[in-house]
């Protein structure tokens, strides 16, 4: 065997070897391979370079925040008469081609050569198609008010060759690069893919307007300078750009280097190389699809999870060497890795333990126990970084009392972020936890009991947490201990994950048992609990006083805040029957108000007889599941409700042609005055939707 270096690129020549690539044994003289590990732009790469670059990339535009649609536009659009396309800010357009370059830097071809800028026409285009979906548009879908000059300018005579939607500016460009098979309805397109990190394009301008973001190869001055890109990229590949369920693999080779000569005799076998699994694809198992330069493969099935992990070898036969005319092939790895440790990023929001909001009934959010949870709240808060990471950052004094914003605020110290955190928005300077004022009487029912109140040191005693939205799982107690002055020091004493003795009682109350109880036990407690799932938490009704006495003392119960509960008698836990649910809605007298479903999209995929439709809306605050109903007729004559926890919903089997009528709403469940279980649920929220043909 020997090795020659031509143009910087690796060729070995296997000579009078029996080769076997994807299970085709063929005796040739010679085969030219190309290995993407030998590239020069794949040789030095470390995950610490492909994380920083991907940092860079998202916050290349230092104005643009993904997720604020305030801080994408300089000019805003508008949907409604008087109609406006909007202008972007030179900053959203300099992160949409920061990410592009990021995806053409991955995959080893050359950069673009001008960044995206305003243009009428791209933005019209991306204004009108918030009216109907896609590339070309008829008259029928004018809104009436609209003048048809506006119309025609942005419907007619389209230059953009790439089309998402409920994408943002930045996310966009991720989704044009997920495509070309979808597990569940078979074969789609990667032109969006190739549009974005096709070897010769040179130029892409972007538009976006509403929910919809559109894209234009402008120029194709670039040439290839490696025999082939892939995607999955060659080396080390984050792992969260890469959706299993819908991003097919694929390859587009220099064809002044590699040709195909014949497509029925290509074969993909791509292998699992931490468990040698290996599957084949080709055109006549329908899993390989080859057009001009492109090879796209349909990709691996992961056993469980949504992401990649491990390395994939992937190797190809059935090619041709340009230059010498004999057999081809190519091979690399593709490892992927958790970006999130090598990326940089920034604060986005800060949490107090996970909790953003504390619901508080009225009869206990006086100005004096307000400032008495204040004190318990931690001395390090929950960072989240805008790409998923978090880290503690302690607090910088105590939380002070904001009544008329309803929040607690604190600094936290920004020097103690992370070195790859940054707190570019000063989110840190001003960390706020917010309070609900309740009037709900089922909040009224949130409790803490402790039994007994007074007690020698070394007894033993209990604690007992009432929850009314039954839902709930976690809980936690918190112990104030009087410095004087009006000062106290706070801290967590009990966590239903974590304490010893804990147990949920036949009721649903969470008990917590306390073997030995010492002098530092004493002073005030308040509990709370919430649903693991949501960010609000719901503070008990009582702050109650435990006495912790000597051997030699005695004495009364102390006097404790009136419990504002209907039965102010009750130490043990409160004996509550259990019932089933009821499907139906409760009196809207005796009831808690649940919010309605707000942001309600649904998005049709599939084709011909494989369509379904995607349903999802805003999460509702507090609310323990929802309900949907779908129908092919307006007014939902027969139609089944269907009760889910997730924001989310599929329907499947649609009739192409068809217009379905859904609708959602949110429900809580909660246990009411006479203590019988039920629901509550919010108004509905509808959508019709139509399926194409």
């Amino acid at each position: 065997m020997k090795r020659r270096i031509v143009a910087g690129t690796v060729l070995t020549v296997l000579t009078g070897a029996l080769l076997s690539w994807g299970g085709v044994k063929a005796e040739t003289a010679e085969t030219v391979m190309y290995d993407a590990a030998e590239f020069p732009s794949f040789q030095e790469r470390t995950k610490e370079e492909v994380g920083h670059r991907y940092g860079e990339a998202m916050y290349a535009g230092d104005s643009y925040v993904n997720g604020d649609s305030n801080t994408y536009y300089e000019t805003e659009y508008s949907l409604e008469n008087p109609y406006a396309a909007g202008k972007l800010t030179e900053d959203t357009h300099k992160t949409m081609t920061a990410m592009t370059e990021f995806y053409r830097w991955l995959a080893g071809v050359k950069p673009l050569q001008a960044v995206s800028e305003h243009s009428d026409k791209l933005q019209a285009e991306a204004l009108v198609r918030n009216f109907e979906f896609n590339h070309t548009i008829s008259d029928s879908s004018k809104p009436e008010d609209m003048t048809q000059e506006f119309w025609d300018y942005g419907a007619k005579d389209y230059i953009h060759t790439i089309l998402a939607r409920y994408s943002t500016p930045r996310n966009a460009i991720t989704s044009w690069m997920n495509e070309g098979y979808s597990r569940s309805y078979g074969w789609d397109t990667v032109g969006h893919r190739y549009a974005l990190i096709g070897g010769t394009v040179s130029d892409v301008q972007y538009g976006y307007a509403g929910s919809i973001a559109i894209g234009q190869e402008k120029a194709y001055e670039n040439s290839m300078e490696n025999p082939f890109s892939a995607f999955p990229a060659p080396g080390y590949m984050p792992n969260d750009l890469v959706r299993s369920s819908s991003s097919a693999w694929s390859i587009q080779i220099n064809r002044t280097r590699i040709t195909v000569t014949d497509s029925s005799s290509i074969v993909v076998k791509v292998t699992n190389t931490d468990t040698r699994e290996s599957y084949e694809c080709t055109m006549a198992n329908g899993k390989l699809r080859v057009s001009g330069s492109l090879l796209v493969f349909v990709q691996p099935v992961l056993a469980s999870g949504t992401r990649y992990e491990g390395s994939y070898r992937v190797d190809v036969t059935g090619l041709t060497d340009v230059e010498t005319g004999k057999d081809a092939a190519i091979t690399y790895n593709t490892e992927f890795f958790d970006p999130v440790e090598y990326t940089p990023s920034y604060v986005k929001t800060v949490t107090a333990d996970g909790i953003e909001k504390y619901i508080i009934y009225k009869s206990t959010a006086t100005t004096e126990n307000l400032r008495k949870i204040a004190y318990a709240l931690p001395d390090e808060v929950t960072v989240v970084a805008e790409n998923g990471r978090t880290a503690q950052v302690p607090v910088m004094g105590n939380w002070i009392l904001d009544e008329k914003e309803q929040c607690w605020i604190n600094q936290a110290d920004a020097t103690k972020l992370p070195s790859d955190i940054t707190d570019r928005g000063n989110v840190l300077k001003k960390c706020a936890v917010y309070y609900e004022i309740s009037e709900s009487v089922y909040d009224s029912y949130n409790s803490l009991t402790i039994s007994p109140r007074v007690v020698k040191e070394g007894e033993g005693g209990r604690m007992s947490v009432y929850l009314s939205l039954i839902s709930a799982d976690t809980s936690a107690i918190f112990q104030l201990v009087p410095q004087g002055n009006g000062i106290y020091t706070g801290k967590k004493r009990f966590d239903s994950r974590t304490s010893e003795g804990f147990s949920v009682t036949n009721n649903g109350s969470h008990l917590y048992q306390i073997p030995s109880l010492q002098k530092s036990d004493a002073g005030e407690y308040f509990s709370i609990f919430y649903d693991s799932s949501d960010t609000c938490a719901y503070v008990s009704t009582q702050i109650q006083t435990l006495i912790v006495q000597d051997e030699s003392q005695s004495g009364e119960a102390p006097s404790q805040q009136p419990s504002v509960t209907p039965d102010t008698t009750k130490e043990e836990d409160p004996d509550i029957e259990e019932e089933d649910i009821s499907d139906e809605d409760d009196d809207e007298s005796s009831a808690p108000q649940v919010a309605k479903v707000t942001r309600l999209k649904g998005k049709v995929k599939g084709k011909g007889k494989k369509k379904s439709l995607d349903l999802t809306w805003k999460k509702v605050s507090g609310a323990s599941g929802y309900q949907v109903q779908v129908s092919t007729k307006k007014s939902f004559k027969g139609a089944k409700k269907k009760t889910i926890k997730k924001n989310k919903y599929r329907i499947s089997k649609l009739k192409p042609g068809k217009k379905y009528y859904v609708h959602v709403r949110a429900y809580r469940t909660y246990r009411s005055e006479d203590r019988k279980t039920g629901r509550a649920y919010g108004a509905w929220t509808g959508k019709s939707i139509r399926v194409s043909k």
